[in-house]
């Protein structure tokens, strides 16, 4: 168990990522060697960090220079809702540079792009994955590219975690019933 000073430190340390866990966890999404060969220039990555199976983060060592790289995935109650979902937030977007990314998902642009930090958004079918980067100096577009792909893996991944997690569910739930 992690102690509460550990924890109000992480806390605090992390207080624009929305909700990320500090419990050091394999990531179930991407390796953490998929992340260290797709992004190579970015040395001293620390193992990954999970809030769940469908959160991951990645960070190097802040010593070094502090590069942050998080996953966030969820699956919509049906693909309407995530279309919705996808739109409205292009929509609030509309006002900065939204170039579209082609080869993630569905569809999938980039957004809030700064020389150290973008956001990417993604849909696949009912599934909306987003990824926050903040890097310490200006990314390079074929580090856009290596995330955009890194993207795609967690995608797929998320989406046949999912369906375990779903097919168990519904196991446990017909055992319930005998």
């Amino acid at each position: 168990m992690i102690s509460l000073a550990i924890r109000s430190a992480c806390a605090l340390f992390f207080v624009a990522i929305p909700m990320m866990a500090c419990a050091a966890d394999d990531c179930k999404l991407v390796s953490f060697d998929e992340v260290k060969q797709a992004l190579p220039e970015l040395t001293a990555w620390k193992p990954p960090q999970s809030a769940d199976v469908g959160n991951c983060q990645f960070i190097t060592d802040p010593l070094k220079g502090m590069n942050l790289l998080v996953f966030n995935t969820s699956v919509n109650p049906s693909k309407e809702y995530a279309d919705r979902e996808f739109a409205s937030h292009r929509d609030d977007h509309a006002r900065d540079a939204v170039p579209e990314l082609a080869g993630l998902g569905d569809r999938a642009y980039l957004s809030q792009y700064y020389p150290g930090g973008m956001e990417i958004m993604a849909q696949k079918d009912g599934q909306i994955l987003q990824i926050s980067v903040n890097f310490k100096d200006p990314i390079k577009p074929s580090q856009i590219s290596a995330i955009a792909k890194l993207g795609q893996t967690v995608l797929l991944s998320y989406a046949e975690l999912y369906a375990k997690k779903q097919k168990a569910k519904q196991d446990q739930e017909a055992g319930e019933d005998r």
